[in-house]
C-alpha cells in the first residue's frame, strides 16, 4: 500500500517512532515479583502515603517540642542584611497563636497570620488526602490566580515593612 507522507495513517494504523509508545503499552507483560505473583499497582502509593503518614507528624512533633521548649529561629537574611524578610517575627506569631493572642500574632507578623495559617490548613487537607484516601476527600481546585496574587502580597508586604512610613509591620 502506497501512500503518500502528508497524508495521516488511517485509523487504528501507528507509524513512526511515537508506535511503541501508544500501542505497545497494551501488549507488555505486566510486571511481576521475584516469586512469580503479580505486583500490585498500589503499592509504591501505599509505601509513600505510609511514609509520610508517619514521618510527617513525627517532625511536625519534634519540631514543636523544641520550638516551645525556648528554641528560636535565625533569619539569615536579617542577620546578612538588617533587613526584615517575610517570615521575620512569624516564629513568635506562631507562640501568641498557640497563646490565643491574636492581636500580638498580627503585631509580630501580619503575612503568616493571613496568609500562612490558611496555607497551613491547606497543606494540612492535602496530608490528610494523600494519606488516608479513604476518607473521600477531593482535590482542591484554586483559581489560577490565587498563588500569584498572594505571592504579589507577601512581596508587598517585604517592601513595605522594611520601610520608616510602615514601621509598624516590623517585628
Amino acid at each position: 500500500m502506497n501512500r503518500n507522507s502528508d497524508q495521516a495513517p488511517p485509523p487504528g494504523e501507528l507509524s513512526g517512532r511515537f508506535a511503541v509508545g501508544l500501542r505497545g503499552s497494551a501488549q507488555q507483560p505486566s510486571p511481576s515479583l521475584p516469586d512469580g505473583r503479580a505486583a500490585s499497582p498500589g503499592g509504591r502509593g501505599k509505601a509513600a502515603r505510609l511514609l509520610v503518614g508517619v514521618l510527617a507528624p513525627a517532625l511536625v512533633l519534634l519540631g514543636l517540642v523544641w520550638f516551645l521548649h525556648g528554641g528560636h529561629l535565625l533569619c539569615v537574611f536579617y542577620e546578612l542584611t538588617g533587613l526584615w524578610c517575610p517570615g521575620c517575627g512569624s516564629g513568635r506569631a506562631f507562640r501568641a497563636l498557640l497563646r490565643g493572642e491574636l492581636l500580638r500574632a498580627l503585631g509580630h507578623n501580619a503575612a503568616f497570620v493571613l496568609l500562612g495559617l490558611p496555607c497551613g490548613v491547606l497543606l494540612a487537607r492535602e496530608y490528610l488526602r494523600f494519606v488516608f484516601p479513604g476518607l473521600g476527600l477531593r482535590k482542591l481546585a484554586l483559581h489560577a490566580r490565587v498563588g500569584p496574587a498572594a505571592l504579589a502580597i507577601l512581596l508587598i508586604f517585604w517592601l513595605l515593612r522594611n520601610l520608616p512610613a510602615f514601621a509598624f509591620l516590623a517585628p
